[in-house]
């Protein structure tokens, strides 16, 4: 299992996650005229074993990104979803991982989310994985 597939299965079946987003969870960017709330991930980082016999995944950061056209809902939106994140400890999604920290937190506003009424809460989770 990849490990965005494993990461889209722990947030997409939350039942805390759902009642604030629904459906709206989004590879990389946001499609045009979605409903917010929505979420945005990617991964941003990985940290990757190389060896003679085989190479394999260590950690990974994750970027998900919050959006919405109300900064409170927002912010508690994101805390919800750090939240189920960081109580993960055993597998993400089918995925054998160590556990989950959040790395950052910052609000994310550009020309671009100003043009469509939207801000932004941006977290970066490192996620370690077990070999």
């Amino acid at each position: 299992m990849l490990l965005e597939e494993g990461f889209y299965s722990c947030l997409s079946t939350a039942p805390t996650v759902a009642a604030l987003i629904g459906t709206r969870l989004y590879p990389v960017f946001l499609p045009q005229g979605v409903a917010v709330p929505a979420v945005t991930y990617r991964r941003a980082r990985s940290d990757v074993t190389q060896t003679l016999e085989e190479e394999g995944l260590r950690s990974a950061t994750m970027e998900v990104i919050v959006w919405d056209d109300d900064y409170v809902r927002a912010k508690r939106a994101a805390q919800t979803i750090h939240d189920v994140l960081v109580a993960v400890t055993a597998t993400l999604g089918g995925l054998p991982i160590h556990g989950i920290t959040r790395e950052n937190e910052e609000d994310v506003f550009d020309e671009e989310s100003r043009a469509a009424g939207l801000l932004g809460v941006r977290q970066e989770f490192e996620i370690i994985v077990d070999p």
